[in-house]
């Protein structure tokens, strides 16, 4: 029997003098035909069959047939077994039991080639062993009628007296409840430990959710036998104690309960309904009351609020004239929208209780639409009106009549009485946060949030955090999956694309087909730059009816990573489907786009005739003429398009239309209308790319103290340099000879920035100008990144160099810009030029006496003259007419004398 009282062992299920387990025992070999260890290794076996593809990616074969047991392994490790070794289990906690039972059989699982050390073996195991017990107690013969005499016979036989039977029994039946709940939170924590470690392993929810919900079906059947077991026993024994079944039937009901505040409504309602169907015949009428009523909060907090009234309401005919029973049926008929019963039922509990805060609660939900907020919570007794239901009511109706402001007032009044394990209030605060600070469309489309909105979403994910943290590992988990979409949405504002994503592939992993969410999935990986992610989760959604634009969001997808004809034939289908006439615009102006970057502006031009004939006076079919006019070479055309689109704009509020005209007369040079354009949208109190914008477009038309008053502004805003601005504000002085406040503007953002070496270089600028030249030459002497800059720092650089007498050196930095940008026309023309000019300062440098590094020479090929140059680095490019000094012919050069007519014969052996 030590197999069999090790795993019951497992959970606490001990066997002692007054056990049942030499019962099960008689009867698996009585009935079953089976040891307790033959039914351990069947068990065994189908474990490791089941979770043969989660462990292949740590074998090197990937074949989960390669995953087996070891008879052999698994006979001498049950040989081994000893009385000692389990009496040291029962010592452990239930935790370290299973520790050490994987430890035990570890050995017994083939997993070819694996590579991981014992600790993370077992952690991998685990579940298989933690899936094989639950296996061996689903099977044991509990379900079978006949085990029920031979384990009476077992306890007649041992002598237990009544009461030893009717507690060890009712022990039984708690301790298999407690496996249930134990096996399953454990199996989906470990089963996702083991997705996370490997690659290899794909995601397959479904299969974990099958998997528990077998698991709950496997021990609610075990539960259900062991009650009849139960009442067999009492029935043989002639066992007739109504004190104790009163104290085992509230024992469930308080069961029940904890699993309900623990959030487990699921198996709360299982063992309510078992117990219901167990005792309905002789239960009392208070007990089937609070089986129902407890029945439906489980339904309640499953969101199933038909079951849930009907349960209420079937409750009530057992209590009719209790007073939590009618607030009950006040709720049920709420649910049911039956205000008028609602109304009436709640009237009458208060008549019993006025401070039920039920009734109050179900008052205050249909409350007239022609009373105010003010007269709604004058109804409420000052001291219910913070009791969290009622402050919940209140805050309810303020949002349903559009007091966002009064709802989350009354929301953080619930949240500050810290109200424990109940992740709910936290949740709804946290909505309402989102809500606000996302109130304002113009604010969401241009990312204009202000620190206060900042601060808002950054609060309504902790609140989220906290409440999902409550129900991740609970039933409820599936049922709360809108609180990590709404962190998700809090993340994305926030521009955090790591944690948004994550919380949305978490949503999928409960909701794999949800459209909506495919479709955020999608936008959010393109967001962050994984395109062919974003094509696949598009393409995953089902029904394109529930998202009718997905064709325009795979289009643009497709489009971004340069696959234009499948993005023109996706639209082209889609426009024959007869959209609405808003998607319809979408696609056009997508396919424009399109048409143009692949040059065809025929076709885009029929495009934009077609809509500017339908609707001349719309600005963005305007924006699309000019852009097709500009791309075409049109110059003068696209900005008579433009400026008839202007005109238009005037009147305009639409931000879409503002921003991309804005755009486009920027790009043509008119500031002055697109710096108009962009006030329209631009939060000045923030440092949003709109407000940059503005900044460029104030710079560039000459409107300068506009651009230095914003410029000011936003660096009080901020109480400090910003990066966009900081250069924009050092142009302006430069460009208007203020030298102490560009001096000033320099020394402060490289306070803040020291790294930046264009900044470095234009403070190098003000020195010299300043006739600082000790301070200029010793920035000039800092260490630059050559390889890092831009080409525009390259010219910077260089000019830096020449003004300051150091022409070799330019010449060295326009080298190194002409290698690093070789593709540029303009670098090959900029260095020729400074070549002229420093040709005659650095003589001596251009006609060397002897070859050495930095030398060009020509390499005679049969006639034909090749030049290169020997250079002292390690990615000298032959490609590029470079030879390393360890070259052959770098050899066969250096050291040699110098004249206009001496070549090097090439080696044809080291061509």
């Amino acid at each position: 029997m030590a197999i069999l009282e090790l795993a019951l062992t497992t959970y606490g299920i001990v066997g002692t003098t007054t056990s049942v387990i030499g019962g099960i025992d008689l009867a698996l070999k009585h009935f079953s035909k089976i040891t307790a260890e033959d039914l351990f290794k069947k068990c065994l076996d189908e474990a490791v069959k089941e979770y043969a593809s989660s462990l292949i990616g740590f074998t090197k074969t990937r074949n989960p047939k390669t995953i087996s047991v070891d008879p052999n392994k698994f006979d001498s490790v049950i040989a081994s077994l000893k009385d000692t070794d389990i009496a040291k289990l029962r010592s452990l906690k239930e935790n370290e039991r299973l520790t050490k039972i994987t430890a035990h059989f570890r050995d017994c699982i083939n997993l070819p080639d694996h590579q991981l050390v014992d600790e993370d073996l077992e952690q991998k195991l685990r579940p298989v062993f933690e899936k094989t017990i639950v296996n061996f107690y689903g099977q044991l013969p509990f379900k079978q009628e006949a085990f029920n005499q031979i384990a009476l016979e077992f306890i007649q036989r041992s002598s237990v007296n009544q009461t030893d039977a009717q507690v060890l029994l009712s022990d039984l039946l708690k301790k298999i409840e407690h496996v249930q709940l134990e096996v399953q939170e454990c199996l989906t924590e470990n089963i996702q430990a083991i997705k996370n470690d490997t690659e290899a392993i794909k995601d397959d929810t479904d299969t974990i959710k099958t998997t528990s919900q077998e698991n709950l079906d496997i021990n609610w059947k075990v539960l259900d036998q062991v009650a009849k077991l139960t009442n067999t026993v009492n029935r043989h024994l002639d066992i007739s104690i109504p004190d104790d079944i009163e104290t085992e039937r509230q024992s469930t009901i308080n069961m029940a309960k904890d699993l309900l505040e623990t959030h487990q409504p699921e198996t709360a309602f299982k063992l309510l309904n078992t117990q219901k169907k167990r005792i309905w015949a002789d239960a009392s009428t208070s007990q089937k009351f609070n089986i129902l009523t407890n029945m439906a909060a489980a339904q309640f907090a499953l969101n199933n609020e038909q079951e849930t009234a009907r349960l209420l309401l079937e409750a009530f005919q057992y209590n009719p004239e209790e007073e939590k029973a009618l607030s009950n049926c006040a709720l049920a008929h709420l649910l049911l929208e039956e205000t008028g019963k609602a109304a009436d039922y709640a009237k009458q509990a208060l008549d019993r209780n006025p401070a039920n805060v039920n009734a109050r609660v179900v008052l205050i939900a249909i409350s007239a639409d022609e009373e105010t907020l003010e007269e709604v919570i004058a109804k409420v007794p000052k001291d219910l009106r913070e009791t969290p239901q009622i402050a919940y009511a209140i805050s309810d109706i303020a949002k349903q009549r559009g007091n966002i402001e009064e709802a989350r007032k009354w929301r953080e009044t619930i949240v500050a009485q810290e109200q424990g394990d109940v992740p709910d209030f936290k949740a709804a605060l946290a909505a309402i946060l989102i809500e606000q600070a996302l109130a304002n469309q113009l604010t969401v489309v241009t990312k204009q949030f202000d620190e206060a909105q900042k601060k808002q979403l950054r609060q309504a994910i902790e609140l989220l955090t906290e409440a999902w943290d409550c129900v991740s590992r609970t039933e409820l988990r599936d049922f709360r999956v809108n609180w990590i979409i709404n962190r998700s949405m809090a993340h994305f504002h926030l521009r955090k694309m790591k944690e948004a994503i994550k919380d949305l592939d978490t949503a999928l992993e409960i909701e794999p087909l949800n459209s909506d969410l495919l479709k955020k999935r999608a936008i959010s990986a393109f967001e962050d730059g994984k395109r062919e992610d974003a094509i696949e989760f598009i393409e995953k959604i089902q029904s394109v009816s529930e998202v009718p634009e997905v064709p325009i969001i795979l289009a643009n997808i497709l489009s971004a990573s340069n696959r234009f004809e499948e993005a023109i034939t996706r639209l082209n289908d889609f426009l024959t489907t007869n959209p609405s006439s808003e998607l319809q615009e979408e696609a056009n102006r997508l396919l424009i786009r399109i048409y143009i970057d692949q040059g065809c502006f025929t076709e885009a031009q029929q495009i934009s005739r077609n809509m500017c004939e339908s609707c001349p006076t719309n600005i963005l079919y305007l924006v699309d003429a000019a852009r097709i006019s500009n791309a075409a070479g049109e110059h003068d055309e696209a900005l008579l398009h433009l400026k008839e689109a202007y005109n238009y704009a005037q009147d305009s509020e639409e931000f879409l239309e503002i921003v991309e005209l804005a755009d486009q007369l920027y790009i043509h040079k008119q500031f002055k209308e697109a710096a108009t354009l962009y006030e329209k949208l631009a939060d000045t109190e923030q440092n949003s790319e709109l407000t940059q914008w503005l900044l460029k477009s104030y710079y560039n038309a000459g409107e300068i103290k506009k651009a230095l008053e914003l410029c000011r502004k936003l660096r009080e805003k901020y109480e400090g340099p910003l990066e966009n601005v900081s250069k924009i504000e050092y142009e302006i002085y430069e460009k208007i000879g203020d030298l102490s406040n560009a001096l000033a503007v320099c020394e402060a953002y490289l306070r803040a920035f020291p790294d930046d070496t264009d900044m470095q270089m234009h403070l190098a600028y003000v020195h010299y100008r300043l006739n600082n030249f000790e301070e200029f030459y010793r920035l000039l002497e800092r260490s630059f990144d050559l390889k890092n800059l831009s080409l525009q720092s390259h010219f910077n650089l260089v000019h830096l160099h020449q003004i300051g007498s150091k022409p070799e050196r330019a010449l060295e930095i326009m080298y190194e810009a002409r290698r690093t940008y070789f593709n540029k026309a303009d670098v090959h023309l900029k260095y020729v030029g400074l070549f002229l000019q420093v040709e005659k300062q650095i003589s001596e440098l251009l006609h060397p006496t002897q070859v050495q590094s930095g030398t060009a020479v020509g390499i005679d090929n049969s006639g034909e003259i090749n030049w290169y140059i020997i250079e002292n680095r390690e990615d000298a490019d032959y490609k590029a007419r470079e030879l390393d000094v360890d070259h052959p012919l770098s050899q066969l050069s250096l050291g040699k004398s110098v004249n206009d007519e001496l070549y090097l014969q090439q080696n044809p052996v080291s061509t």
